[in-house]
């Protein structure tokens, strides 16, 4: 394995890539950083550092949960390709309107039991984004998110 392949790999974990071929939700395109980053541990030991002791010890699988989620939001989950539908157009089909990756529209689609599956796969996704990550989105043939 050459030295540059493993700076790209790297950079695909710390900076976050596209991962498209998401399990159970074709279309779907998530641009992650991985589970494990740097980003993701300071963050976990930040929020882990401003519990009590006793609960740090005694970790809750709610407050576990807790934790990974805001981890989600706020580290791992950097874009999507989500679109929900706008006003018509002229043939009576709504338009495709993007849904911003900000943290609000990601805590509410990330908590909501009708989205679960999204959760599942921002998950995934961080798991697999240094094999699978892309530095674009393709969409149409054409290369064109590269946030």
């Amino acid at each position: 394995m050459k030295l540059s392949e493993i700076e790209t790999i790297t950079g695909r974990v710390e900076d976050g890539a596209w991962v498209r071929s998401i399990p159970d939700l074709p279309g779907l395109a998530l641009k992650v950083r991985g589970a494990d980053c740097t980003a993701a541990h300071l963050l976990r030991r930040k929020l882990l550092m401003e519990m009590p002791e006793e609960a740090r010890r005694n970790l809750s699988d709610a407050e576990s949960e807790r934790i990974a989620l805001e981890v989600m939001i706020h580290v791992l989950l950097v874009d999507w390709n989500i679109t929900e539908d706008g006003e018509p157009d002229a043939d009576g089909k709504p338009a495709q309107v993007p849904v911003p990756c900000t943290p609000v529209y990601a805590r509410a689609a990330l908590t909501d039991p009708k989205t679960l599956l999204l959760r599942e796969a921002v998950s995934w996704a961080s798991r697999y984004v240094a094999l699978l990550g892309e530095a674009s989105l393709e969409i149409d043939g054409k290369k064109s998110v590269t946030s």
